[in-house]
């Protein structure tokens, strides 16, 4: 019984990605959220199942002590100073709060070694709490990777991690401080519906293969996504930029939305390919907004209804519009 409703909330938040302008919530169960930890579990024992290839489910504990998946199994060299090892464990931790450390990277003080992870089954956290460091960086994720409804509170990491899996999940989570998504790459669709980024962000030279949902989210300090490719709809519709929004030298193939988002501050969109349609209509623009060098390979970027203030400057310069029509009379 506990593992269908874990995979009925899973199937209910995997669900929620929208391609439309309208995002909608994943409805995370508030009554889960709320519930009291009522145990306390220390990390070494969730070592030892995985050291026996056994399945972790736990909810409504308290883990205390650090969870560190570099330590675990037996590792092989990728490269010189480069090792990795390889958990076959399902992972699924509910309304769990980490005191320690969860890591999956490790560098050794001495700078002689990195060690990363490889996760062959599903990892989950399901509206956890992590208090302390959480470090993914260089991680392989060959299931699901579902962390909504999760508070992280300190630097969190996932710089250069794979997601293998056709979704991957941080709706409604909470990101308290610096975040780092560079070089990640989403195999899948990525989904970050109602995020709150209250720290720096990055997601630079990231690569979401199928759609990337960012809609209502909030970036309350500086954001940033340059480099990136985006082969699906990329959607940030009502998100809200409190700070720099930095869009340059992207690659984007399906539709780029920023319908009714909100930009208090400089926005740049400078050096990117559209292929396909862009749409910022009734967007609000605070501050300098810059699209220079750019190319929109469907036409100009629709703007109806947008609203602008005095301190709004638009830059459009070296800016080229292509819009394709259909060839007739070809003999």
């Amino acid at each position: 019984m506990k593992k269908t409703l874990i995979f009925l909330t899973l199937l209910l938040i995997s669900n929620v990605i929208t391609i439309g302008c309208t995002p909608k919530s994943p409805n995370i169960n508030e009554d889960i959220k709320n519930k009291p930890k009522d145990n306390k579990i220390t990390a070494d024992k969730i070592i030892k199942k995985i050291l026996k290839d056994e399945a972790v489910l736990i909810k409504d504990a308290v883990i205390s002590g650090d969870l560190d998946f570099t330590k675990i199994k037996p590792e092989n060299d990728e490269s010189v100073g480069e090792f990795r090892s390889y958990i076959s464990s399902s992972i699924t931790f509910v309304n769990c709060s980490f005191e320690g450390k969860v890591i999956a990277s490790r560098k050794e003080n001495d700078n002689k070694g990195n060690h990363y992870v490889t996760f062959e089954k599903n990892i989950s956290f399901l509206n956890s709490d992590f208090k302390n460091e959480v470090n993914f960086s260089e991680a392989n994720i060959l299931g699901i990777a579902n962390f909504a409804g999760s508070t992280f509170n300190e630097i969190t990491s996932f710089e250069g991690t794979t997601f293998f899996y056709k979704s991957t999940i941080f709706a409604e989570s909470s990101f308290k401080k610096e975040l780092k998504f560079q070089r990640a790459v989403f195999e899948g669709n990525a989904e970050f519906l109602k995020c709150n980024f209250e720290g720096i962000t990055s997601f630079q030279s990231s690569v979401f293969k199928g759609n990337a949902q960012f809609g209502a989210t909030k970036f309350q300090l500086y954001a940033d996504f340059t480099n990136i490719i985006v082969n699906g709809i990329f959607n940030f519709t009502y998100a809200e930029f409190f700070k720099q929004a930095i869009f340059n030298n992207g690659t984007f193939f399906g539709r780029f939305e920023f319908i009714q988002s909100n930009f208090h501050f400089v926005a740049e969109f400078k050096n990117n390919t559209f292929f396909g349609k862009t749409k910022f209509s009734k967007a609000n623009f605070g501050g300098k907004t810059n699209f220079d060098n750019s190319v929109f390979y469907n036409g100009k970027p629709d703007t109806q209804d947008i609203i602008t203030s005095k301190e709004t400057d638009f830059t459009l310069e070296n800016t080229i519009y292509i819009e394709s029509k259909k060839l007739e009379n070809i003999k």
